[in-house]
């Protein structure tokens, strides 16, 4: 003769679903995929401050010193190729200015290849309409990047 089988446990005495353990692994794969992400912003931000920065810096200070009629103060940052006739290398920028209200340098668009570099600056015409886009050549002399307008790329 053989015992009954014994009655099935109380709900309150059975062992955890194995669901407390996906709980986990997902967890851990978030926390994973969060630093991953952190990493690639922290380096792309590092990047951009090392190998960007530099060149659309010295283009706004150029830019701005322009704008702000402190001609002398922009010549003094031209490249050595401009500074050898810095009265063209100015006019071959400050002649975009004109029936323009609005010049914007844009960081995004530093393109750099060894020591130069090019920026574009947009000028908003009176009245409206589209920007007109121009392109700001610079040099990396002796650990500066300066403007050379009209010296060529």
């Amino acid at each position: 003769m053989t015992a009954p089988p014994p009655p099935p446990a109380p709900a309150d005495q059975m062992a955890p679903p194995p669901r407390a353990r996906r709980r986990r692994t997902w967890v851990v794969v978030l926390v994973a995929v969060m630093v991953a992400i952190l990493a690639a912003a922290g380096t792309g931000t590092a990047l951009f401050i090392t190998n960007t920065l530099p060149a659309f810096s010295a283009a706004d200070d150029f830019m701005e010193d322009l704008v702000d009629d402190r001609i002398d103060a922009a010549a003094d940052q031209l490249c050595a190729a401009a500074r050898e006739r810095p009265d063209t290398a100015i006019l071959s920028v400050t002649r975009h200015f004109l029936g323009g209200e609005n010049l914007s340098v844009n960081p995004f668009t530093v393109d750099r290849d060894g020591d130069r570099a090019t920026v574009e600056y947009a000028i908003r015409p009176r009245g409206g309409g589209d920007d007109d886009i121009y392109v700001l050549p610079l040099r990396r002399e002796r650990g500066d990047w300066r403007p050379c307008p009209g010296a060529g790329r």
